[in-house]
């Protein structure tokens, strides 16, 4: 594999993993915490009771209806800590990039792939040079925390003789 070797942080940033572990994290860790708080004495209950049914069924709704509240205060907050740590991500890969930058792809089905930086779309979203066939399927989309700056080394001045 040529070009720089990507740290496991920027793979990790590069990947869908953060979003994923955020939202989950939401997802399970509200209606874990809130169902918690509650004050369930699960010593009273009484399993040979058929009227036992009706509360666990009450009890798998709610944690249905936090999961989903969860999921969405997970949304909310990170659309104010993503945001933030994708930009530090951006720099720390060698961003802003430039039309005429050097990348190298680190995720995805081009990943490993060294190429430049063509176009600058919206959202941070960099269109690289990845042949014809993946400019009209527009499979060339890359975000900006997703490519490393190549750097290339000075040209070797030629020696005067």
């Amino acid at each position: 594999m040529d070009g720089p070797t990507p740290t496991i942080l920027q793979r990790f940033f590069a990947g869908p993993w953060p979003g994923r572990i955020w939202l989950g994290g939401w997802s399970i860790g509200l209606p874990v915490a809130l169902l918690c708080s509650a004050d369930i004495r699960w010593s009273r209950v009484r399993w040979s009771q058929i009227d036992v049914w009706p509360d666990i069924a009450y009890f798998i709704l709610v944690s249905l209806i936090l999961a989903v509240v969860g999921f969405l205060c997970g949304l909310v907050a990170g659309s104010f800590v993503f945001p933030i740590i994708l930009y530090v991500r951006t720099r720390m890969n060698g961003g802003p990039f430039n039309p005429g930058d050097r990348v190298y792809i680190i995720h995805g089905p081009h990943a490993g792939t060294i190429s430049t930086v063509t176009d600058q779309w919206e959202h941070g979203r960099l269109r690289v040079d990845l042949g014809p066939q993946a400019l009209k399927d527009y499979t060339d989309g890359f975000y900006s925390y997703e490519v490393l700056r190549v750097r290339t080394p000075p040209p070797i001045p030629p020696m005067n003789s």
